[in-house]
């Protein structure tokens, strides 16, 4: 079975701490009579005399191998409005190297991409684009790590899968939709597209994560957990001392306090010993935002891990801010620990109502919290797609279960889920897909050749047409084709997405004589 969230980069260390009958599938039915008519691709404004449409060998494939790309300065590059049948669309490049979409400020004036400098190894530099001429684009970043979408593809947003020196790097947005980030050399930087000022720092930085009001923590290269406040340029060490060296969880909820654990005492282990697996507890901790309140304790819990240099998925509270899932590798190839952090408590498979037999091979939430999706499989025979269990974050009433279905995309807003026929496994390998409003009371919409990748806008769906790469394909969030751009006389694939808002990023890939060129479309369907 292959692991699609493990990608052995060797770069990040696990940091633990230590204390305490199914229903068939849906068959599948027509996707709705689509409302606008496919657009026709008019002549590309990127190809030259030299270029050509038809495919290559690596140039518009979603997989690249590891090569070298040219130095790009993103900062250069400019948009252009394209004039599209139906509506314009906007282009960014071309480029030398790919143009990934990492994410769009709460205000919609800055997009942040990623340019990867090796698509396999994941080197990048990123950079804060204008969407408007008004403002400057400045590079935030010129030595990230990323989990590239093309090598590993996740159900997951990027911005999951990036790092720094091992670390989550993130971009934090303050009321007035100013950027926070931390550079490369380890200091706090913010700008709002005019000047950029940094905070000294007490050391060098590794993290931070900032919140709107401009406060917000920080971790330095010795592991030092520190609070910030912009507004009044301070710092303060996190007490107690013993949180120095913690590992890091999130925000809570509201986004006023962080999770964190530590090590705490051996104890007798409260299970039997499984394959390749130590007993490890986790000790919690509450850190609140605001100045010189310590932190904290909490419950803590004992979990079968597994030592691993592998990514693994981010850490998420549901939406009542005591149960957490934990994305951590445990034993029998499980991903991810549904935990309340206030009582210490650990469903395990028994705990969540899977019969004997079973384990979860993996466990996730919804962008909200509002729901939890488990994969569920027979230990006897791990090999088959397994069972897939959607619940209320509440984990009470009745569940929602269909054999052989994977999570391929999650709604921002916990309004839908994609999912895809397949069951546990990259959401690449998984189709046809089904659109699920929720909560679930109905059946599953399939959606036509929707394929891979796929993304939600507020209130579209948007997915490649699988038997064509280059077209795009926009479905309401009742399952019904309204919008379609195609792109093929334009560029040989669409490559991966990005939805913000109403409007969906593309970034596609086409050759030219004997190169590659790449660009980000900005598209906002009907």
């Amino acid at each position: 079975m292959r692991r699609w969230v493990l990608f052995p980069l060797g770069i990040i260390g696990l940091l633990i701490g230590c204390g305490r009958g199914a229903p068939s599938s849906p068959s599948a039915s027509p996707s709705p009579a689509a409302t606008a008519v496919p657009t026709s691709a008019s002549p590309s404004p990127w190809v030259t005399a030299a270029s050509s449409p038809i495919p290559s060998a690596h140039c518009g494939l979603p997989f690249q191998p590891s090569r070298s790309l040219p130095s790009v300065d993103l900062l250069s590059l400019t948009w252009t409005t394209q004039p599209f049948p139906g509506l314009p669309i906007r282009l960014l490049g071309p480029s030398l190297r790919p143009l990934l979409p990492w994410g769009v400020s709460p205000d919609g004036r800055w997009l942040v991409i990623a340019s990867p400098q090796d698509e396999l190894r994941g080197l990048a530099e990123i950079a804060r684009v204008a969407r408007h001429p008004l403002n400057r684009s400045i590079w935030l970043n010129r030595s990230i790590t990323l989990l590239s979408p093309l090598v590993q593809p996740s159900a997951r947003p990027l911005p999951a899968w990036t790092r720094w020196q091992g670390w989550p790097w993130t971009v934090s947005w303050l009321k007035d939709g100013t950027a926070l980030w931390v550079n490369e050399e380890g200091q706090i930087e913010w700008g709002d597209g005019t000047a950029v000022e940094q905070l000294p720092a007490p050391a060098p930085l590794v993290w931070i994560e900032g919140s709107p009001s401009g406060q917000g923590f920080a971790r330095d290269t010795t592991g030092g957990l520190w609070r910030f406040d912009l507004p009044r340029r301070r710092w303060e060490p996190v007490t107690p001392a013993e949180l120095q060296g913690s590992t890091l969880g999130g925000w809570g909820p509201d986004h006023t306090w962080f999770l964190v654990w530590t090590d705490c005492p051996p104890m007798t282990p409260p299970g039997p010993e499984l394959p390749g697996a130590t007993w490890q507890g986790l000790r919690f901790w509450r850190v609140p935002l605001r100045e010189d309140q310590p932190a904290r304790r909490l419950g803590q819990v004992v979990l079968p891990m597994v030592g691993t240099d592998a990514w693994m998925p981010p850490h998420q509270p549901l939406e009542d801010g005591s149960r957490w899932i934990l994305g951590l590798p445990l034993g029998n190839g499980g991903i991810g620990a549904l935990v309340d952090v206030e009582e210490g408590r650990w469903w395990d498979a028994a705990a969540l109502g899977l019969p004997p037999g079973w384990f979860v091979r993996e466990i996730q939430a919804s962008p909200r919290g509002g729901w939890v999706a488990i994969h569920a499989q027979r230990q006897e025979a791990p090999e088959l797609p397994g069972r897939l269990i959607l619940r209320s974050a509440a984990l009470q009433g009745s569940s929602w279960e269909r054999e052989g279905m994977g999570v391929v995309a999650w709604h921002p807003e916990d309004r839908a889920v994609v999912l895809g026929e397949g069951g546990f496994g990259p959401p690449d390998t998984l189709a046809p897909l089904r659109l699920l409003p929720l909560p679930p009371t109905q059946e599953p919409t399939t959606l036509g050749v929707a394929g891979w990748p796929i993304a939600f806008t507020q209130d579209r769906v948007v997915a490649v047409d699988r038997a064509h790469p280059a077209r795009v394909l926009a479905f309401d969030l009742e399952g019904h084709l309204r919008d379609t751009l195609d792109l093929s006389g334009w560029v040989e694939r669409v490559r991966t997405l990005l939805g913000a808002g109403a409007a969906v990023y593309l970034d596609v890939g086409w050759t030219e004589g004997e190169g590659c060129r790449y660009g980000l479309i900005e598209w906002i369907p009907r």
